[in-house]
C-alpha cells in the first residue's frame, strides 16, 4: 500500500495509466488504417517492395492476419531491424532467420549477401514454409534455404497452437495465445475483440541449430514468441564458435517466469553486449530488465564484446 502510495504522490500511477491508454489508442487508430487501406486485399496477393532501390516481391495473405496486412498497407515491415540488418550484415556472409514468418527479413538478407552469401530460413508452421517457398521462387533468389522446422535445446516433436486470425502469434505456449490482446484496457478488449479466440494445433519438429549448421554466420534473427531461450540453448556452439550479432524478438506475455532473467545472464556468460533496437549507443544493464517486463514486447541487438557494431 506504501509503494502504491508514493507511486500517486509522485504522478507514477497517472503516466502509467496515460501511457496505456496512449497505446490503446494508437492500436485503434492502426487497425482502423489497416482496414481502410486493406479493403480489396481479401485474397493472396504479390506486392513489390522497394528498400534502397532492391525490388523485392512477396506474396502475402490476408488470412495470415497483422503481418501481410500491415505490409500490404504500408509496403514495408518493421523498419527499425530492417535497417540494423542492412548495416550489420555483408555480401557473402551467412544471416539465419529464426521464426521467419513469410520471410521478410530472409529475403531483406538475401539481397545484401548477394549469390555468394547465405540465408537460412527456419520457420515451423506449413502454411507460412509453404508461402516462404513461394517468395524465394518469385524473386529468384536461390541462395536461400529453407528448413520446415523449429529450433529448441533439443530434437523432439511438440504440438505449436496457432491463432487463426494472426499465425504470427502461434506458439508452444498455449497459455500465452489464450490471453494475449494488443488492448491493455478490457474496455477496449471488449469493443475490438469480441470475437473468441480460435486457434489449432500442429505437430512441429523442433532441432538444436548447431545440428544442422558447419559453417560460420555473421547474423542472427530471432523471433519466436516466447522459445527465446530454448532457441538461444541449441545454439551455443555457433554463438561460441563465431559470435554472430543478434536480433531477438523478447515476447514477456510468450516467456515462462524467470526467462528474461536467463536469457540475460546466458548472452552476458558468451560476452555478449545487448542494446534496445531503437537505441544502440546505451547498452542494456540488470536494472533495465524491469523496462522489458512492463514493456510487455521489444526488440534487442546483441553484439559480442570482440566486434564493433558494422564490422564482421
Amino acid at each position: 500500500m506504501k509503494s502504491n502510495l508514493s507511486k500517486i504522490k509522485y504522478g507514477l500511477i497517472e503516466k502509467e495509466i496515460n501511457i496505456k491508454f496512449i497505446n490503446d489508442l494508437y492500436i485503434i487508430f492502426l487497425k482502423l488504417w489497416i482496414n481502410l487501406n486493406c479493403l480489396f486485399f481479401n485474397k493472396p496477393k504479390i506486392k513489390n517492395i522497394y528498400l534502397n532501390l532492391n525490388k523485392i516481391k512477396i506474396l502475402l495473405d490476408p488470412k495470415n492476419g497483422f503481418i501481410d496486412r500491415f505490409i500490404y498497407a504500408k509496403k514495408n515491415w518493421d523498419e527499425t531491424n530492417t535497417e540494423i540488418i542492412k548495416k550489420n550484415l555483408k555480401k557473402k556472409q551467412c544471416f539465419i532467420d529464426v521464426g521467419s514468418n513469410i520471410g521478410y527479413f530472409s529475403l531483406i538478407a538475401s539481397n545484401i549477401v548477394g549469390k555468394n552469401g547465405k540465408v537460412i530460413s527456419i520457420e515451423p508452421i506449413k502454411k507460412l514454409y509453404l508461402q516462404n517457398q513461394i517468395n524465394k521462387e518469385i524473386n529468384s533468389f536461390n541462395n536461400i534455404k529453407i528448413y520446415n522446422l523449429g529450433c529448441s535445446n533439443k530434437n523432439e516433436e511438440k504440438n505449436i497452437y496457432k491463432r487463426e486470425d494472426y499465425l504470427a502469434s502461434s506458439s508452444t505456449n498455449k497459455n500465452y495465445l489464450s490471453n494475449y490482446s494488443f488492448f491493455k484496457y478490457s474496455f477496449f478488449k471488449k469493443i475490438f475483440e469480441k470475437k473468441k479466440i480460435k486457434f489449432k494445433s500442429e505437430k512441429i519438429k523442433l532441432i538444436k541449430l548447431d545440428n544442422i549448421i558447419n559453417h560460420k554466420v555473421s547474423f542472427i534473427k530471432i523471433d519466436v514468441e516466447g522459445h527465446e531461450y530454448y532457441s538461444l540453448l541449441g545454439m551455443k556452439k555457433i554463438l561460441k564458435k563465431y559470435s554472430p550479432k543478434l536480433i531477438i524478438e523478447i515476447n514477456q506475455y510468450a516467456l515462462r517466469k524467470d526467462s528474461i532473467k536467463k536469457i540475460f545472464s546466458y548472452l552476458k556468460k558468451l560476452n555478449y553486449e545487448i542494446y534496445f533496437n531503437y537505441n544502440l549507443k546505451k547498452e542494456i544493464n540488470f536494472k533495465d530488465i524491469e523496462k522489458i517486463i512492463k514493456a510487455e514486447v521489444v526488440d534487442i541487438f546483441c553484439i559480442n564484446k570482440k566486434q564493433k557494431m558494422g564490422n564482421n
